[in-house]
């Protein structure tokens, strides 16, 4: 079954390759990661069978990644369910109970994804809305 209902967004997580990371291999050898998360589009997407939206950069993306097909949120809005994206816990687990705008944020010690990722060598970085706070964990 295609996303039917996804309000809180579309999270696509494209992989160069399906090996994990591991800080012994070179950079050129691990594989690129980019997390993509879009609020509010349901599966409105031509990877998903839409043929009334055109996405073909985002269907590319899909055909050389990971695309779910059943996926679910921790949380109806998007700051904690976001959290749980970047920290792996259920937003009780982790602190942000509600939206950053309104202050809400992580416990202080919680490691987020990018926190992961550079201790094995990954290069990262932040565009767009994170409305996780705060924002560099």
């Amino acid at each position: 079954m295609i996303i039917n209902h996804l309000k809180i967004g579309l999270v696509l997580l494209v992989f160069g390759a399906t090996s994990g990371c591991n800080s012994k291999k070179t950079a050129s050898s691990r594989p690129n990661i980019l997390l993509i998360v879009s609020e509010d589009n349901s599966s409105d997407l031509g990877c998903y069978g839409n043929s009334l939206v055109h996405t073909p950069i985002i269907d590319k993306l899909s055909e050389n990644g990971v695309k779910f097909l059943n996926a679910y949120t921790t949380y109806s809005v998007c700051s904690p369910s976001r959290s749980s994206i970047f920290t792996g816990l259920y937003p009780h687990q982790n602190g942000q109970i509600g939206w950053a705008t309104h202050y809400y944020a992580l416990y202080s010690g919680i490691k987020v994804l990018p926190n992961y990722l550079k201790g094995t060598g990954y290069k990262t970085g932040i565009m767009g809305k994170v409305h996780v706070n705060p924002i560099n964990s």
